[in-house]
């Protein structure tokens, strides 16, 4: 019988508060720079556990026009009390005039909400 990994899998979900405390950022940036620099930024102040950043093209309305430009996506996980804190700081360090930053809830697994939430407790990490 070849049910193990599912089974594995259900077993790593659970209603736990954990898994349920957390939120995805979306922000679209001009460049990868820019992400990256967002991103050290944000990790660095502990407002997100990780960012992924990739290359898209993007099709959008600008001044009457559909415009289209190459950009660098920058998806965060943090918890859900963290994410109004990194909006902003997303906000503060972006370039553009009006800046694409979505804030959506997440849930995963017990373990990685757990992980999400030691990564971004910035009390535990202090410098010493």
């Amino acid at each position: 019988m070849e049910l193990a990994a599912p089974q594995r899998l259900k077993r790593n979900f659970t209603n736990s508060a954990a898994m349920r405390g957390l939120a995805k950022l979306y922000a679209t940036c001009g460049s990868r720079r820019e992400a990256e620099r967002i991103a050290r930024s944000l990790l660095e102040r502990r407002l997100v556990a990780c960012a992924n950043i990739f290359p898209v093209k993007s099709l959008y309305w600008w001044n009457g026009r559909i415009a289209q430009s190459g950009e660098h996506v920058l998806l965060c996980t943090t918890r859900k009390s963290l994410a109004a804190r990194a909006e902003k700081a997303i906000l503060d360090l972006h370039s553009y005039e009006v800046p694409c930053v979505l804030v959506l809830p997440a849930e995963g697994t017990v373990g990685y909400a757990r992980w999400v939430q030691e990564e971004t407790d910035a009390s535990r990490h202090k410098k010493r």
